[in-house]
């Protein structure tokens, strides 16, 4: 009996570590060694006990499966007593079980929330900018009034899911000083009506409580967050950009689970981001491209707000309205709207560059540099000191010669508090400087194109001193196929700690021919503990004849959580016709947590022929609780006939209590005509697993004509929460052409939950050219629910040449939440060459929100002779963060012989900081056969970072030794050919 007389017991509840998980565990577990027990008897127990007062079912079913601390510990107690009652007898209520978990519940309750109440946090604290332009100063709040935009729509959406119990992940994209940190601040305070309490009001935290905060204290503590927190991410880039590779890729990680936890939930993550950034992080990379961010595209993807840059002629006098002298103040002298940036003090810092003494302005381009080349955002004074004297010129390098104090005057200089108590360098009191946001912005769109004098890497390898700032520019020098450079920083990098350097090393010296310091190279990266290390070490000490030495590197690896290593020693080992080592290793990586180990080696010996190995190996591993070796084996020898070996170590591995063995034994069962057996020992498997077996089962009979069977099982599954199993039955039976049954079973399906199943079976009816029954089926799913059908309507409606109810349906599944579908109706109509009225449904979709439509719009400009408009178009994408339409109208142009103008398209997204254009014409260049255009093009997308067209040019080019020389050695600083090292 389950808890409401059916065959499956409550959920375990799904709870982050903690106090609170250990409590629920606990509880869960003796509900599961009470087990079967319903809600009602649990009850019935209570009140024999006496216990007072009694919890209802509903309060017995959270204390047991609820993902939340229950509210009275006594309801607690009082369950967990009735659990114990039939062991325990009378005295179980003073039982010290008891009294262990009330002291589990005391600590749940008594942990403490991570972050601040969102009250108690500053705007500084969250790096929110405090204006501070009018002298009276004193007499005005810390921050003017809130001018409300357009895009605050998007965050407040986010904010009322939260507040309905649904995690949310928002991040403004936009240049800095543009209000986008304001924008996320105001939202924390923002409620849709006075009846309506606010995040801060009704008690939410803000994690980090004062930002930002370092990696590694980040991933820390992430496991911790818990509901009704808001995880303040601004400027996203020091999380998912600026740390090592495996470190960004934790956090990305750690957000998507966090996000995905119901446990956990509701969270709200707020971030902020600069459009090249957001490019850099969802972009896919080009072929040979190592995936980088593929975590961090994943976490982002549909999270990305466009934050406008500058104020309308409307929000300009929004501000004026206010009568706050600061507001009025920036909107009556803010070049071109830029309100938000005068506030912050923008002008007065970029007069202040552009004005900058030769000295200054060479500590300005260094610490530029340094910053988009990867540098953290604190940088060491002597850094700056020794890199900005190799930007001089000779007559400006001994006027600062002559000028022992010029670091000294040019710091106070560029530290002095200018307008909106803005300065240029900012100190933190420990000899280092961070560069302010705007000019960081401002100099790697500038300077993209630029690789710094070879002064400026001097002064990196000799003044650097963070493992991270390290290998993060050897990584910037690599990419620029400056290997030399990036070999010098790595070998720095990896003497200072940082762990993946001599990996990456290792890398550069192999494709420079330095094979003989690979090995060591290999040697260090796996003392400092990188698992892909310690496999090729291990590797190569296997094919050494060194075993022992090869197994010592393996287990190190296993330790360090990478038993991968130990599984492919134990495959090599196999092939070496070494069996008994092979067992022992691959058991050795199973337990280390490489399952697939042993399933590999009993598969082997399964195919050698060696059955009583295969199944030695396999029983071995299933008593240690590894059944996933036994599973495949049983699968094997089923396929191969021996069912009666196949149903002995399939019962094996059901005694086991293993459900997925449960479901492939009720297979067998029903496939040896045993039907009743077969039922039963997929029900016992939902108990744990999912309902493979009932479908399985409900799929088997419907085949062999027995419908009433098939529907039996799938109403069986329906009940115990898994509708699926008739929706699957209803696409059988559509295929079968019996389209009313297909209907029936549908709507069941949709009954028991699962609306999905009218759309499915709708764009079945679709395929076989039924428009009329998918269009009915499509109208049933919106009215159980199922807003997606409102596309499928709309193109049906398209298709039969009803365009006005297309549009009218896809303006109605624009206003629910999918702005695509006018884009979708758009192409259609490009592909039937009615261009202007696709024209008009990309502009309406890009009006509703849906920014991919700017690149079609812009090739229908182009198209039709446009190009001025063509290119607004695409600098409107590009503000947005997507370069695409740069790079088609690019495309577009070199394909119709303009290469002039193409490079011209280039050149803008190359500014914008988006240099995959310059590469992608490189590679049309030479395919075209203008090697001279696509070397020099090569070229410049290498200085900005893209180098595979240099490497692809060089490879393509094996009769040139010079190339031959250039992809091995590389490039020095001012672009010549590195001489070999």
């Amino acid at each position: 009996m389950g808890p409401d007389g059916g065959t499956r017991p409550l959920p375990r509840p799904d709870v982050p570590q903690g106090p609170l998980r250990d409590l629920k565990d606990a509880v869960y577990e003796l509900y599961l060694a009470a087990y079967p027990i319903s809600l009602d008897a649990i009850h019935t127990r209570i009140h024999s006990l006496d216990i007072d007062p009694t919890p209802d079912r509903t309060a017995i079913g959270d204390v047991i499966s609820g993902d939340s601390l229950p509210a009275d510990a006594r309801d607690v107690v009082a369950v967990v007593a009735a659990l114990l009652q039939p062991r325990l007898g009378p005295g179980v209520r003073g039982h010290p079980e008891v009294e262990r978990i009330r002291t589990l519940w005391a600590q749940a309750a008594g942990q403490r929330p991570l972050g601040r109440p969102v009250l108690a946090v500053s705007p500084g604290d969250l790096e929110v900018h405090v204006a501070n332009l009018s002298p009276d100063n004193d007499t005005l709040p810390e921050l003017p009034p809130y001018v409300v935009r357009p895009g605050d729509r998007a965050i407040q959406r986010a904010v009322d899911q939260v507040r309905a119990g649904r995690s949310e992940m928002v991040v403004l994209v936009s240049d800095s000083t543009s209000g986008k940190t304001r924008a996320c601040y105001e939202a924390l305070r923002w409620a849709p009506d006075a009846g309506t309490e606010s995040l801060a009001d009704s008690g939410w935290s803000v994690w980090p409580p004062i930002s930002p905060v370092d990696v590694t204290t980040f991933l820390r503590d992430l496991p911790s967050v818990g509901a009704r927190t808001v995880v303040w991410l601004n400027e996203v880039q020091r999380y998912l950009v600026e740390p090592a590779a495996p470190l960004a890729r934790q956090v990305a990680d750690g957000l998507r689970e966090l996000l995905a936890s119901r446990a956990r939930g509701p969270v709200l993550v707020l971030g902020t981001l600069w459009p090249d950034l957001w490019s850099q992080l969802t972009r896919r990379p080009q072929s040979g491209e190592p995936d980088t961010f593929a975590s961090a595209r994943l976490l982002l993807d549909g999270r990305g707000i466009p934050w406008p840059d500058t104020f309308t002629d409307e929000e300009q006098q929004a501000a004026r309205d206010t009568g706050d002298p600061r507001l009025v103040e920036a909107a009556d002298h803010a070049e071109g709207g830029a309100v938000t940036q005068f506030l912050a003090g923008v002008p007065d810092l970029m007069q202040r560059y552009r004005l900058a003494a030769p000295p200054v302005r060479a500590v300005i381009h260094a610490a530029m540099d340094a910053r988009r080349l990867g540098h953290g955002e604190w940088l060491p004074a002597a850094l700056l000191s020794h890199a900005a004297p190799s930007y001089l010129d000779s007559r400006e390098l001994r006027k600062v010669e002559r000028t022992p104090n010029w670091f000294a005057d040019t710091v106070y200089e560029l530290t002095r508090l200018g307008d909106a108590d803005t300065s240029v360098l900012t100190a933190d009191g420990h000899d280092r400087y961070r560069l302010e946001g705007y000019l960081d912005q401002h100099g790697r769109r500038t300077r993209i194109s630029l690789v710094p004098p070879q002064g400026f890497w001097d002064a990196c390898v000799e003044c650097s001193a963070r493992p991270d700032d390290l290998a993060g520019l050897a990584k910037s020098a690599q990419r620029r196929h400056r290997l030399r450079i990036a070999a010098a920083l790595c070998t720095k990098a990896s003497h200072t700690g940082h762990p993946y350097a001599s990996m990456m090393l290792a890398e550069i010296l192999v494709e420079s021919g330095h094979g003989v310091a690979d090995e060591q190279r290999y040697r260090e990266a796996a003392a400092a503990g990188h698992p892909y290390a310690l496999l090729f070490l291990a590797e190569t000490r296997e094919r050494a004849g060194d075993h022992w030495g090869a197994e010592l590197v393996a287990e190190q690896a296993a330790q360090l959580g990478d038993p991968h290593t130990m599984a492919m020693l134990a495959m090599m080992r196999r092939k070496a016709g070494d069996v008994e080592s092979a067992d022992r290793l691959a058991a050795h990586a199973s337990d280390a947590g490489y399952v697939s180990a042993v399933v590999d080696l009993v598969e082997q010996r399964e195919r050698d022929g060696d059955h009583d190995g295969a199944e030695r190996i396999a029983l071995n591993a299933a008593r240690n609780g590894r059944l996933a070796a036994l599973m495949r084996l049983v699968e094997m020898r089923e396929r191969a006939g021996a069912q009666e070996d196949a149903e002995r170590l399939a019962h094996y591995a059901a005694d086991a209590r293993h459900p997925i063995a449960l479901a492939n034994l009720a297979m067998m069962r029903e496939r040896a005509g045993d039907q009743e057996d077969a039922e039963r020992l997929a029900h016992m498997s939902l108990r744990g697993g999912p309902p493979t077996a009932l479908t399985n089962l409900a799929r088997m009979r419907e085949r062999a004509g027995d419908r009433p069977a098939a529907e039996r099982i799938a109403e069986q599954a329906a009940r115990a929460g898994h509708p699926d199993t008739l929706a699957m039955l209803a696409e059988m039976r559509a295929e079968s052409g019996d389209h009313a049954e297909a209907q029936r079973l549908t709507e069941r399906a949709a009954r028991a939950g699962h609306p999905d199943t009218l759309a499915t079976l709708g764009m079945m009816r679709e395929q076989v050219g039924d428009s009329r029954g998918a269009e009915e089926l499509y109208r049933r799913a919106l009215d159980a629910g199922h807003t997606e059908a409102l596309t499928n309507l709309a193109i049906i409606r398209e298709r039969a040449g009803d365009r006005e109810e297309a549009e009218d349906l896809a303006l109605q599944a624009t206003r629910a939440g999918h702005p695509d579908t006018l884009a979708t109706l758009g192409m259609m109509r490009e592909q039937v060459g009615d261009s202007r009225g696709a024209e008009e449904l990309y502009r309406r979709a890009l009006d509703a929100g849906h920014t991919e439509a700017l690149t079609n719009l812009a090739i229908i400009r182009e198209r039709a002779g446009d190009r001025e408009e063509a290119e607004s178009l695409a600098h409107q994408s590009l503000r947005d963060g997507s370069p695409a339409a740069f790079s088609n109208l690019a495309r577009m142009r070199a394909r119709a012989g303009d290469h002039e103008d193409a490079e011209r398209l280039a050149d803008q997204a190359l500014r914008a900081g988006h240099p995959d254009t310059l590469a992608m014409l490189a590679v049309m260049r030479e395919q075209t056969g203008d090697r001279d255009a696509a070397e020099r093009l090569a070229r410049r997308a290498a200085d900005a970072g893209r180098s595979y067209a240099l490497i692809r040019m060089a490879m393509t080019r094996p009769a040139d030794p010079t190339w031959a020389h250039v992809k091995q050695f590389g490039l020095d600083a001012d672009g010549a050919m590195s001489d070999a090292w």
